[in-house]
């Protein structure tokens, strides 16, 4: 088992998606200089609260007969479908990203205020910026297997969809040390704060022709 830890994520904002989380393309949508300038303000306020942070872990499959995973310590997963999306990997990459939980608060105290406007604006600003450092953290992951000749799947599964049972959540947290991150998992197996998720990749080995 090979764990990171990413305690200070600087990445830049993906703009593009969070205007289309929010309902806007760049093809279809007008805003006049007042209404951008408003918008930019309070995608702004959200970048100054979020705190990303994350981490990793790599281990390898023992066994997947289609329906189960084995991992390395003894781990097993019943879920067809994640079986199946790992195919043919020799191991499998968890990573838990957090946005910290300042800009919940924020999100809330704009919500109590009544100023819904903002809140939708914060919401989307933290669910765009995790989502970019996981694949921002899967990317430079990657990078360090291709000298190993290994590559990850380009799509990552998440407990809780299909018959990945949500309760998986636990063991992927404990493996993550999510509790480092400042990050708990609540009695329905929900990540708190909640602009918080993990993810699974697949790790193949590249096989070379001689």
């Amino acid at each position: 088992m090979r764990l990171e830890f990413f305690e200070n994520i600087n990445i830049p904002a993906p703009k593009e998606k969070i205007y289309l989380r929010l309902g806007f393309s760049k093809q279809n949508t007008q805003l006049s200089t007042d209404e951008f300038l408003k918008y930019e303000a309070d995608i702004n306020s959200a970048l100054e609260k979020i705190s990303l942070k994350g981490s990793l872990v790599i281990l390898d499959i023992k066994n997947n007969d289609g329906k189960k995973i084995m991992l390395e310590g003894n781990i097993g997963i019943e879920s067809s479908r994640l079986a199946k999306f790992l195919g043919e990997c020799s191991e499998l990459i968890f990573i838990g990203i957090t946005a910290g939980s300042d800009i919940i608060k924020m999100i809330n105290i704009e919500q109590i205020s009544k100023n819904l406007s903002k809140a939708v604006v914060l919401d989307a600003v933290a669910s765009e910026m995790v989502d970019f450092a996981l694949g921002w953290v899967a990317g430079r992951k990657a990078k360090d297997l291709r000298r190993q000749n290994k590559f990850i799947t380009e799509q990552r599964m998440s407990a809780g969809y299909g018959d990945f049972n949500i309760q998986y959540q636990k063991v992927i947290c404990e493996l993550l040390k999510l509790d480092r991150l400042g990050v708990q998992l609540t009695q329905s197996y929900i990540l708190d704060p909640e602009k918080s998720v993990t993810a699974v990749y697949g790790v193949k080995q590249e096989h070379i022709n001689k």
